[in-house]
């Protein structure tokens, strides 16, 4: 299931996704990546991608598929924790609805180093309940002691697993009783795993490591002192984490609504209140087990209030969502909590007819999530990887610094050896407008930079100071640049020149048509002849005729560009200037085999009513 939904390739994503597609980069090129440097994630996805390229096989795909492996494996360790508090239908099923929550099914099918963090708190919980059930045998301790010096490895916060754990272990006793070779041999456990943080000090000497904004000719500014910082918390960009981590004092309450909400959305009110009362069912039997739990709970739940970058905030909630799922396996062996001493037929019995809520819930959850979960089909990140092949040289490709955009970037100029372009981080759209203003350099905008700024909704920020947007070769591309750039006109002039009248106030300068295998790249070259204007919308149609633009001889559409405003809705002909040469550019999709008398038609309306149009055989 997790593979068959995982994102393909590169990852463009907001909010939990936002650095998938810079641990992709980091693993593909055995990089250093923020705090806390996640080295054991590195190296995996690093091996994971020379096996794919080694099968023929896309490297990114199969770096995010470590995490859909991660998670499986964490499932495995849950199923069998969950055998110790339910039987085997119930552990099952909750090990089953786990699977298909918002959360670990979203974890486990994006670049995400949680993945792996989730597979070691469920084998440190399998390890507890496993030493509650038999003291005396040692490889319950050394489950624990391997799942926290891997989780420690991987995410610091296992140290409210390992606490949790400590508390069990303490409160059952048995460890009066270890020798010290016992000792010994859970502290080699615990810290095999730590010494994987050496690789962050031997990747730290190479000169041209893969770390934060930077493309690998530009000189990396690590040493071993920024590697201890890394490890200890403090951001790549010198940053910590303070401002991220505040104690809900005086907004507790807000704060705590805020985690009870995300883990309603997530699986449901109804499944926290059963999984809350499962974990009474268990700690009337253990009550050593429901303080070790209400102490991770405590723990997790006091984070996620503290943590105040909101929107990655739900992907840690997978540690009280594994919690909730004991309580589930707990809960649905009613039977056998309730009337111990009943027949072992009538426990059977109970087992399937108890358990049939666990697997409605999951079907039903399953169909919920399933729309939202499958990014199969999501190739924005090698869309936008296609596209920065068509950046004019010396161009300012200009992102938002730590964004999806910037790290994709980064991978074609590495993947190119492009060393003209400039990739520009932006901390304010002034600082956007002043460069664009001032810079002789084409200055490209990516997709996450205009999202940030709200230039999705219209704004017409950088208009109002004397800007305006131009097409690129990608759609998802724009070129900032002043109304009346002098080099646009060179460009239009170097164009196909028709000065053909569209609309009363629009001419039609020139043109550029390039046919490649999909899609006819048609590049328009429009003159503003008066100002203010109307809101005109543009139709690009290759359509099919008898005759190559012959109306009477039109037999329909074939396809067309489904923007209909120009620069893509970028650049509305309301702000244009008296004068003004606006580049657009538009990409139609073009079938295998086109009919003798295919044509590209272009033109504009106002109000839906055709105002004027042009064509030109698309054969030619």
């Amino acid at each position: 299931m997790y593979t068959s939904t995982a994102a393909q390739g590169l990852i463009y994503g907001g909010g939990v996704e936002s650095e998938s597609a810079q641990l992709q980069r980091v693993a593909n090129r055995l990089g250093i990546a923020h705090s806390t440097g996640y080295p054991l994630h590195t190296m995996l996805g690093y091996l994971a991608a020379r096996m794919a390229e080694g099968l023929g096989e896309n490297p990114y795909t199969a770096i995010t598929y470590t995490s859909s492996v991660a998670a499986a494996i964490g499932l495995a360790f849950f199923f069998l924790a969950a055998r110790q508090v339910g039987n085997v239908v119930s552990a099952l099923g909750a090990t089953a609805l786990l699977a298909v929550s918002d959360t670990l099914w979203h974890t486990a099918t994006i670049t995400e180093t949680q993945a792996l963090h989730f597979a070691c708190m469920a084998a440190i919980w399998w390890g507890i309940l496993a030493h509650i059930q038999q003291p005396q045998r040692f490889w319950p301790l050394a489950i624990i002691a391997l799942g926290a010096g891997v989780g420690l490895a991987n995410h610091r916060t296992i140290v409210f697993s390992i606490g949790a754990a400590g508390i069990v272990v303490l409160w059952r006793g048995a460890w009066r009783a270890w020798s010290w070779k016992r000792w010994i041999a859970l502290g080699v456990l615990l810290f095999i795993p730590l010494l994987s943080y050496g690789y962050l000090f031997i990747r730290a000497q190479d000169p041209h490591v893969v770390y934060s904004t930077r493309p690998t000719w530009f000189p990396a500014q690590m040493s071993n002192e920024v590697v201890i910082d890394l490890i200890r918390g403090t951001l790549q960009s010198g940053e910590g984490l303070e401002g991220n981590l505040v104690f809900p004092r005086d907004d507790a309450p807000q704060r705590l609504e805020f985690v009870y909400g995300n883990l309603s959305a997530d699986i449901g009110k109804w499944w926290l209140i059963i999984g809350g009362a499962g974990w009474l069912f268990i700690g009337i039997k253990r009550p050593s087990v429901l303080i070790g739990g209400a102490m991770m709970a405590l723990a997790w739940i006091i984070f996620l209030m503290s943590w105040r970058l909101d929107w990655k905030a739900v992907i840690y909630q997978h540690a009280l969502l594994l919690l909730m799922a004991l309580g589930w396996a707990a809960f649905f062996d009613l039977p056998r909590y309730a009337f111990p001493n009943v027949r072992h037929k009538l426990h059977l019995w109970g087992m399937l007819i108890f358990s049939v809520p666990l697997f409605i819930g999951t079907r039903w959850t399953y169909a919920q999530h399933l729309e939202a979960r499958d990014l199969s089909s999501d190739r924005f990140g090698d869309r936008l990887y296609a596209q920065l092949d068509a950046l004019p040289p010396n161009a300012i490709f200009q992102s938002g610094g730590w964004t999806p955009d910037a790290f994709i970037a980064l991978e074609y100029l590495d993947d190119s050896g492009r060393m003209d372009v400039l990739p520009m981080g932006a901390d304010s759209a002034e600082g956007v407008a002043s460069r664009a203003q001032t810079s002789d350099r084409p200055i490209i905008i990516g997709p996450f930079l205009r999202g940030f700024f709200g230039l999705y909704s219209g704004s017409l920020f950088f208009q109002e100071r004397g800007l305006s947007f131009s097409g690129t070769g990608g759609p998802d591309l724009f070129q900032l640049r002043p109304y009346d750039d002098l080099r646009l006109t060179t460009e239009a002039d170097a164009a196909t020149v028709l000065d053909i009248s569209i609309t009363p106030e629009v001419t039609l300068y020139s043109y550029i048509l390039e046919p490649r295998p999909d899609y006819f790249v048609l590049t328009l070259y429009w003159r503003a002849e008066s100002a203010p204007m109307p809101h005109y919308s543009v139709f690009t149609h290759l359509r099919a005729y008898g005759v190559a633009c012959d109306e009477s001889t039109l037999q329909g559409l074939i396809s067309q560009d489904d923007s209909s405003g120009t620069v893509r809705n970028m650049h509305p002909t309301t702000v244009w200037h008296s004068g003004e040469i606006v580049k657009d550019t538009y990409f139609i999709p073009r079938p295998p085999a086109l009919p003798q008398g295919a044509a590209i038609v272009v033109g504009m309306t106002l109000n839906g009513e055709r105002i004027g149009q042009w064509c030109t055989p698309a054969l030619n």
